[in-house]
């Protein structure tokens, strides 16, 4: 059952797109008319809710791409769905595992990380400006997601206050400058990634990473299109995410 303060998105079928809000006593006005939000209280996901010109609109639950891609205010440049699926994918973290990530940004890929570890796991976030911390933080109660993250402003120059984690993420310019301490921090055998835009940037991470004895080292660019269905015309959408950066792995071992 849905409550007042819960999270919602409205999807209107005609014009197949969605609203992301929250739901609470107040009118939403609209291209079609108004909503009352309270109406919504006592419904279950997938119900109907109507404005007041009868038109139509479906209660459908947030997933965690319409969180970060709808829901949270952004300060900088967010880890899109397509990039920290790959991420997740690759990186070899379960739940239960303890994660480092440097540069929290506007907190997207941090509410993914810990959906993903559940309340077993552990992600230490860093992010050194305070301001983009203070937003952060926010989004992050917004998707309810602190029980399991410990968030700190501050900048790392030579070591991690955590040892022994399962794996780090760096999302900042100079992850090279990190290096040092993320081989502290880390455990042997496990993974380090990092996203970077330019081909400028991603060599320079990558022979530092060759440099310090990392193997494993792979680079990707992840690119996804959309299709438009329609009977007898299907075809590819017309605009794409296309390249959002390159994705740098690599796995600590024993030197």
């Amino acid at each position: 059952m849905i409550r007042e303060g819960d999270i919602v998105v409205l999807y209107d079928r005609n014009k197949k797109r969605s609203l992301f809000c929250r739901v609470r006593c107040q009118q939403l006005n609209l291209y079609c008319g108004r909503i009352n939000l309270g109406d919504i209280v006592g419904k279950e996901f997938g119900d109907r809710v109507f404005t007041h010109t009868g038109y139509e609109f479906f209660i459908l639950k947030p997933t965690i791409e319409d969180i970060i891609m709808k829901g949270i205010r952004r300060t900088t440049q967010v880890i899109y769905p397509k990039d920290a699926a790959l991420i997740i994918i690759k990186s070899g973290i379960k739940p239960g595992d303890r994660v480092i990530e440097v540069g929290c940004g506007s907190g997207s890929f941090t509410i993914i990380l810990s959906n993903f570890l559940g309340n077993s796991g552990k992600i230490y976030t860093y992010e050194k400006r305070e301001d983009i911390f203070r937003i952060a933080r926010k989004n992050i109660e917004m998707a309810g997601c602190l029980a399991n993250i410990e968030m700190k402003n501050k900048e790392i120059r030579e070591e991690f206050d955590e040892k022994d984690v399962d794996f780090v993420m760096l999302d900042l310019p100079v992850p090279w400058e990190l290096l040092p301490a993320v081989s502290i921090s880390l455990k042997s055998g496990c993974r380090c990634a990092s996203l970077l835009p330019t081909v400028n940037q991603t060599e320079e991470f990558v022979f530092a990473l060759e440099k310090a004895g990392y193997v494993d080292i792979e680079v990707i660019e992840c690119l996804v299109r959309r299709m438009l269905v329609r009977k007898g015309k299907t075809r590819p959408e017309q605009l794409m995410p296309s390249h959002t950066g390159y994705l740098i792995f690599a796995t600590k071992v024993s030197r």
